[in-house]
């Protein structure tokens, strides 16, 4: 990695220049992040230096700015106490017993002139590192915070200028004068995966895969790559730990279009709806390999960008490819990566999964058909006539569908395989929708504590609030004891809390706005009691539950 320590070392002991350095690079190449994280450290460590970090952002004036530089000095670093017993001395006004942050801020706010004077000049031996000055747009200002620096540096200060060098606006002649050196930040993909291997174990053997992709797409941010290997080291600790996952078919897919995600949110703009989009590229990729661009997972989209923060919630568990499952290598891989033996196994696989599987996932077996008419179609394997879109609905009419809700986020890319599958999970809502509600219901009535929807999995990430009556939530409220109500409540408070509200669970809103309606009423007829005390804490619970639904904007 480039030793950039080393290099502002040197120049800083060079007493042939002022003590002022140019630290630049481009918008967006991680400089604060590096500067912050990683270079104060160094500039601390290696060399002792005492580093002081301010960033000009907000700075309307160069008193501001002397009061930024005090204040840093004498209220956050703590340094010296022969510095603050100049200042006691200064200011005998100020009992020595009762100097503190608090007494040095009313000097601070108050002090002008001579006084401010006095405690810049008492400021030495420090390093500062300057940060944003080039957003200032005044360039007289940004002139006249450069001269301050540089009359500072008579005192053995030195200053480090974290910038876009041209973005600077100032006249060669001036930044000449006053600047020793230019340094140009500028890592290549090797340093940059050098910064964070460290704490991603996870992505440690993938480092040629991650380097190929920076290089290739141009993805030199450090902070945007800070925040997206977090969220895949925690992904990939998760997927690793699930017992009969095929961990290594799922890792290379998982941080690479995890780092596309990143690349399309936060340096293209382009938001959720228009990721998850099907593009030309994309439309290329789905032909390829029905499950194969995670891209199209919106949940996985929106934990990658930081608006879904649960590994558990991101995929279903059931339709992530297992490990002796040479169908599910198939239909996850590329044919062409395949070894001959797998490639014929895994084929033999899937025409039995068509063909003689009875107990089938409903949304998986039409995938099944539209690859084999992918396959057959680019001449990887003949035509099979008792496996073509004609014969479809007969070998649907066999099965016997399963974990189809758990399968749902799956993409069919042909229309014709999507509409008939759509059409039959239709059918299967319709038969198995009712008794799974009325299940629900009668446990709901023996207990909310007990119940599937607050022990279970199942709801966490549907919506089903919605799927009873006003009139059966009356009618469960009125019955249930304070205790199954407390509980009630503080699931509620739950639920909202940090998933993608707006997006999965907006059809509940209105269910929970006549509750709320409901439970206002039945407090003003409650006497005080227990069950009023825990009615009163459901009506809190339903307006934040509301109140999330309506405003937020995920």
């Amino acid at each position: 990695m480039s030793d950039y320590h080393k290099q502002i070392h040197t120049l800083f002991s060079d007493d042939s220049f002022p003590p002022m350095i140019i630290f630049s690079g481009k918008w967006g190449a991680g400089k604060t992040y590096y500067v912050t994280e990683h270079l104060i450290e160094d500039l601390k460590n290696v060399y002792s230096y005492n580093v002081t970090y301010i960033s000009t952002m907000g700075i309307s004036s160069l008193d501001d700015f002397k009061d930024l530089i005090v204040s840093k000095r004498y209220l956050e670093k703590k340094h010296d106490s022969n510095g603050v017993s100049k200042l006691i001395e200064l200011f005998g006004s100020i009992e020595k017993n009762s100097l503190g942050n608090n007494a040095i801020t009313s000097v601070l706010k108050g002090s002008t002139g001579a006084i401010k004077h006095y405690m810049l000049k008492n400021i030495s031996n420090e390093l500062f590192i300057i940060d944003d000055i080039e957003r200032i747009e005044d360039c007289k200002l940004k002139k006249n915070i450069i001269g301050e620096c540089l009359r500072l540096t008579e005192n053995n200060n030195k200053f480090l200028f974290v910038t876009v060098d041209d973005e600077l606006k100032l006249d060669k002649s001036f930044t000449e004068k006053v600047f020793s050196d230019s340094i140009i930040f500028s890592l290549n993909s090797f340093d940059i995966f050098s910064i964070f291997k460290p704490k991603f174990v996870h992505l440690t053997d993938s480092q040629n895969h991650i380097e190929e992709f920076i290089n290739k797409h141009e993805l030199y941010n450090l902070r945007v790559l800070n925040r997206t290997f977090k969220r895949l080291e925690a992904l990939l600790k998760y997927v690793n730990e699930l017992e009969d996952v095929n961990y290594e078919l799922l890792k290379g897919k998982i941080i690479n279009d995890g780092l596309h995600i990143s690349k399309m949110y936060y340096i293209e703009n382009r938001t959720v709806n228009e990721i998850i989009s099907t593009d030309e590229d994309k439309k290329e990729k789905i032909k390829l390999k029905i499950r194969g661009s995670l891209t199209l997972n919106e949940l996985f989209v929106r934990y990658i960008i930081g608006r879904h923060l649960s590994v558990t919630d991101v995929f279903n568990v059931d339709e992530l490819p297992k490990k002796k499952s040479l169908l599910d290598t198939l239909l996850f891989e590329q044919p062409f990566s395949l070894s001959d033996s797998e490639f014929i196994r895994g084929v033999s696989e899937l025409k039995y999964y068509i063909l003689t599987e009875i107990n089938v996932e409903i949304r998986k077996f039409f995938e099944c058909c539209f690859y084999h008419e992918y396959l057959v179609d680019n001449s990887y394997i003949p035509k099979d006539e008792s496996i073509i879109f004609d014969t479809i609905r007969i070998l649907a009419d066999q099965k016997t569908f399963i974990n189809y809700r758990s399968n749902r986020s799956l993409s069919i890319s042909n229309p014709k395989y999507k509409d008939i599958a759509d059409e039959y999970i239709e059918k299967l809502d319709i038969e198995t929708a009712g008794k799974e509600i009325s299940d629900l219901y009668e446990s709901l009535q023996v207990s909310f504590k007990r119940s599937m929807l607050y022990m279970g999995n199942n709801y966490k990430t549907r919506p089903i609030l919605n799927k009873f009556t006003v009139t059966q939530w009356k009618s469960l409220i009125k019955g249930w004891t304070f205790n199954e109500i407390g509980y009630f409540s503080d699931y509620l408070f739950g639920r909202y809390r940090t998933f993608s509200h707006t997006y999965n669970f907006s059809e509940e809103k209105e269910t929970l706005e006549k509750l709320l309606n409901f439970v206002k009423l039945e407090l003003a007829n409650q006497p005080v009691s227990p069950k009023k005390g825990t009615l009163n804490r459901l009506e809190k619970a339903l307006y934040f539950s509301f109140n999330k639904l309506d405003t937020d904007n995920v």
